[in-house]
């Protein structure tokens, strides 16, 4: 083999190992556009991060414990077990790594709607943050088509779904 042939080849070779990087790249770049925010909340939860919850003007700190298809749980550093919408969420931090990996559930509940159905059926009394206006503290009565039907001591509440930002269950 004279020398051009090997430069030929050489250069070939190089072509080859160029052409392979953009590839993996582009497969790369593919898979990080397909991710969904429930993807990201999951590897942040196994990974033992805590984040910092955005909505509303206000925030909420704590580790993953579950990730439904519209919903995140977190424990708070008080032990609170917080049920997050995704809907009117602003913004998701990550605010530090700790503590060794940790499992994610990701079955039921799925959805605000699955996690306030089963409120209905236990007759829990809930903490239920809104967009606008003050917190309603009381019991589901009805998970209607888009709102929930909510019991206090001393009235009786119609709120939109959409409204809800998150929700805890009052000892």
């Amino acid at each position: 083999m004279g020398v051009t042939d090997e430069r030929s080849l050489r250069h070939l070779r190089q072509e080859a190992r160029a052409f392979q990087e953009e590839v993996e790249a582009s497969a790369a770049q593919l898979a990080a556009s397909n991710r969904t925010v429930r993807d990201v909340l999951i590897d942040f939860g196994k990974q033992g991060s805590a984040i910092r919850i955005e909505a509303a003007g206000r925030s909420l700190t704590g580790e993953i414990e579950h990730v439904g298809p519209t919903l995140v749980r977190i424990i708070t550093a008080e032990g609170r077990r917080v049920d997050v919408a995704f809907g009117p969420l602003s913004g998701i931090q990550r605010s530090r790594v700790y503590g060794a990996p940790r499992s994610v559930t990701t079955g039921h509940p799925g959805s605000l709607i699955a996690r306030l159905r089963e409120s209905v059926q236990t007759a829990e009394l809930l903490h239920i943050e809104r967009v606008s206006g003050e917190a309603i503290e009381g019991s589901v009565v009805a998970v209607l088509g888009s709102a929930v039907e909510v019991h206090t001591t001393l009235a009786e509440w119609v709120i939109p779904l959409d409204a809800i930002i998150w929700l805890w269950r009052l000892p």
